[in-house]
């Protein structure tokens, strides 16, 4: 049952103005009664039903909407609506909104979808690495990619970087503090070019097709920037402190099996990293005590073979015994469309049975669904996951198209990672107001919003998807945003306990949040 005040919410906004038009007579009384049984059948299964405003939420959910509906019109007679724009477009608008400063200071819970290497803003990570860190190199590399016109293939080049303490042969590796200065407009343009090149920023990659083409290229640059362990280290403590900035006490990332290197030689397997990560975080929470944790889900990519993909199943499973409250997770990523889940479905079931056996678990929480297809493997990926007994789902884009799947969703508690942004920029969706995140949130399916791939897109965190969300449909309000951030920590890879602590912890930012917006 929806509850009383979205409804009458819903009349105040919505069928007043229709009422005060000169044509319009009072409705039939029992009209009237029709369509309020209507609504509240139509309401019943969306997904924050659960969550009871205080009348202190309401006033400040009167607030908000009042913004909205003030920001939309304005933004709107611009011609610049910014889930209408391309993200590229939208961004200097939003930065220049009073809403998105008020949901930027809105405690948003947890964060559970996004890529280790691609987090953080990359003027700075380049800019750090030469200036900060030091011993910093770099070549160019001619990487050739599809293009999916009649050009066939294109070319492009990126930057591979290395630290070394005696100097890289010089007819292949430059300073980075060289070719930074030398660089045509000095060191804040060099920046700017390597963000470009390892970006898909701007809007030059219209369709899915050429944005994955040069999204898969990005991430050799961004890993040997921060294969090396001080940069690594200084890496994790800017990511901790800008997304616990954004809001959020809770993170989780994906990422493949790191190690890193020391200007010794010495090496640093998976596990001695988490170690280091662990004394990182313990560090952070001294200064920050409402900050939980920061864990890590497994992945490898779905196109590798068969016998490496075991591998890191195994290896998943090795450090599920050694780092359990790390490694909460095991899952396949890359361009659904180069592999699908079907053919591997006896590998990952054999993996979870040996997990079994060596007395641990290995959870699935897989990407599935990122297509606007139907009836194709990425699209049907979708039932693979949920047979596999996927803790969540990433994307899901395609979900929509699956009346019976949702239900299944819905009554398995499966919840959905849903990226806004990332589906934009990647080719899925042009103006966000058509997403298809809506229908499963008002059919019930419960969602974690996220950002993926942040810093390739040009921004950090996760205010950014909130606001978007927000302004996009005006059916959700302040109990969806509530919902929608402690989800967050509701889905996380936590136990109950740790949960429960989560909670406690975000209910009281939550509170202190909407006290400031009653008192402005």
């Amino acid at each position: 049952m929806a509850p009383i005040y979205r409804i009458l919410a819903y009349f105040t906004f919505l069928i007043a103005p229709v009422i005060a038009a000169p044509i319009a007579r009072s409705p039939d009384p029992t009209y009237t009664v029709q369509r309020n049984q209507l609504v509240l059948y139509d309401s019943a299964n969306r997904f924050d039903n659960d969550i009871v405003l205080s009348d202190m939420d309401k006033k400040a959910n009167a607030y908000l909407h009042a913004l909205r509906e003030k920001e939309t019109t304005a933004l709107k007679a611009q011609s610049q609506f910014p889930p209408a724009l391309h993200f590229s477009l939208a961004k200097p608008v939003i930065d220049s909104t009073e809403l998105f400063k008020v949901i930027r200071s809105m405690p948003k819970g947890g964060f559970l979808h996004g890529h280790l290497e691609a987090m953080l803003d990359i003027k700075w990570i380049v800019k750090t690495a030469a200036e900060d860190i030091g011993n910093c190199y770099l070549k160019f590399v001619n990487r050739v990619y599809p293009t999916f016109d009649e050009r066939g293939n294109a070319s492009i080049q990126l930057p591979l970087f290395n630290f070394s303490s005696t100097q890289l042969p010089r007819d292949e590796w430059a300073s980075c503090q060289h070719a930074r200065s030398s660089f045509p407009g000095g060191p804040s343009a060099f920046d700017a070019f390597v963000e470009h090149q390892n970006s898909v920023i701007s809007n030059e990659y219209p369709t899915e097709e050429k944005a994955w083409a040069k999204f898969d290229l990005v991430f050799d640059t961004l890993g040997s920037l921060i294969q090396y362990q001080p940069m690594f280290e200084a890496y994790i403590t800017r990511l901790l402190e800008q997304y616990h900035n954004d809001g959020l006490t809770y993170i989780e990332l994906r990422s493949s099996r790191w190690e890193t290197y020391h200007l010794d030689g010495t090496r640093r397997n998976f596990s001695s990293v988490l170690d280091s990560v662990r004394d990182i975080v313990d560090k952070f929470r001294k200064d920050h005590p409402h900050f939980q944790d920061l864990r890590f889900i497994y992945q490898d990519l779905r196109f590798n073979p068969t016998v490496d993909i075991e591998n890191s199943l195994m290896h998943a499973i090795e450090l599920r015994k050694t780092h359990g409250d790390q490694i909460i997770g095991y899952d396949l990523v890359g361009h659904e469309e180069t592999s699908a889940l079907r053919p591997l479905v006896d590998t990952l079931r054999k993996a979870q049975a040996s997990a079994s056996e060596q007395s641990t678990s290995l959870p699935f929480i897989f990407h599935a669904g990122e297509t606007t297809r139907s009836g194709v493997p990425p699209d049907t990926n979708l039932y693979d996951a949920y047979l596999l007994n996927t803790k969540r789902v990433g994307h899901a884009f395609s979900l929509s198209h699956h009346p019976g799947l949702i239900e299944k969703f819905i009554n398995s508690d499966i919840a959905v990672e849903v990226a806004p942004i990332s589906n934009q920029l990647l080719g899925y969706i042009g103006d966000l107001r058509g997403h298809p995140m809506i229908d499963l949130l008002l059919k019930g399916v419960q969602v974690s919003l996220a950002s993926d791939d942040p810093g390739v897109f040009g921004y950090e965190g996760v205010s950014y998807d909130y606001y978007q969300v927000y302004m996009a449909f005006e059916s959700l309000d302040l109990a969806s945003l509530k919902k929608l951030a402690s989800n967050g920590i509701t889905y996380a890879g936590m136990g109950q306990q740790e949960k429960a602590e989560a909670m406690v912890k975000f209910e009281t930012l939550w509170d202190r949040w909407i006290l400031s917006l009653v008192d402005r």
